[in-house]
């Protein structure tokens, strides 16, 4: 499994019916699009680090916008 379908199971998981798995694609803006607000991210990078064994700091999850921008952190994280 790629880490992009890895990562749209743990926002269907952790946004259950918020968030439908269709709209959740590398292009899709976190804020905008898929409307995270910053307790949603919050929860989402805690399932991320239990889901990828990773640890994110501040500065890791500053600037990401994007979904393809958490998959290249989880990237270069893991």
């Amino acid at each position: 499994m790629t880490t992009m379908e890895r990562l749209v199971d743990v926002f269907v998981r952790v946004f259950e019916d918020e968030v439908p798995a269709d709209a959740i694609r590398p292009e899709s803006r976190l804020i905008d699009d898929l409307g995270l607000n910053s307790i949603g991210m919050l929860y989402m990078a805690m399932e991320l680090e239990n889901e990828f064994g990773i640890r994110f700091s501040n500065e890791d999850f500053a600037g990401l916008t994007t979904v393809g921008d958490v998959v290249a952190r989880v990237e270069k994280k893991g």
